[in-house]
């Protein structure tokens, strides 16, 4: 991880997407790398107001294109376990908003992952 800025990927660009990637694009010691959202209309309008050059659909591919630090899990609850696991087993650290599963299996598999 960089001592200078830390570089981040956005998962879910709703309504708490696009607050965390707010803020992260104005913290001077963050850089947003790239936004993520199954709706790819979303993952670009989000990436353009914040002037972040990678917008994607996929997890595996944010992860694959970008070399971040951490990721920010921002998915409606019921949906934070894939991408949390899969930012986990590429080895990045993981700020998952609350609650951070729904179900006993996923959050037993985040866990196993982490």
């Amino acid at each position: 991880m960089s001592a200078e800025r830390l570089r981040i990927g956005l998962v879910g660009a709703g309504v708490m997407g696009e607050l965390y990637a707010r803020v992260f694009a104005e913290y001077s010691r963050s850089d947003l790398a790239a936004v993520c959202d199954l709706d790819l209309a979303k993952a670009e309008a989000v990436a353009e107001k914040h002037g972040v050059a990678v917008a994607v659909a996929e997890v595996g591919a944010m992860l694959d294109r970008v070399p971040l630090d951490a990721a920010v899990v921002a998915t409606p609850d019921f949906a934070h376990g894939d991408p949390v696991i899969a930012c986990l087993e590429a080895g990045r650290h993981v700020l998952c908003e609350k609650p951070v599963a729904t179900t006993e299996e996923d959050c037993a598999a985040i866990c196993a992952a982490a």
